[in-house]
């Protein structure tokens, strides 16, 4: 079997690369600087999962309009059977939350994009 050699960029939010031999493949993971870090679909970027007293953007899954940015007041990810494990400040639980890095970030949570003034 002949090997093709292919160059791959390690993405700036990553400092690792794990390989893996499975079936006569390769697979190439690209890990990301903090554990717990996690690639977010929606801002296509590695976010950083908050910690109590973070600010961090939360929302629920149907509602992600209504996202809202404010600190992380608690948090119980240890009960895999809550489905909304993270409170904010206001003392309302949410299904999901990322620790707040922009704006930018929260337009593409919310799907919401704003003209120029």
């Amino acid at each position: 079997m002949k090997m093709k050699l292919i160059d791959y960029k390690i993405p700036a939010e990553c400092s690792r690369v794990s390989i893996e031999a499975i079936d006569n493949k390769l697979l190439i993971i690209f890990e990301p600087e903090h554990y717990g870090d996690f690639h977010c679909d929606l801002t296509d970027h590695v976010e950083e999962v908050p910690r109590i007293g973070d600010t961090a953007i939360l929302w629920n899954d149907e509602e992600r309009k209504c996202a809202i940015i404010a600190r992380l007041s608690d948090e119980n990810s240890s009960d895999l059977t809550d489905e909304h494990p993270y409170q904010a400040a206001n003392s309302v639980w949410y299904q999901n939350a990322i620790r707040f890095r922009s704006e930018d970030q929260y337009r593409q949570i919310t799907g919401m994009s704003y003209g120029k003034k």
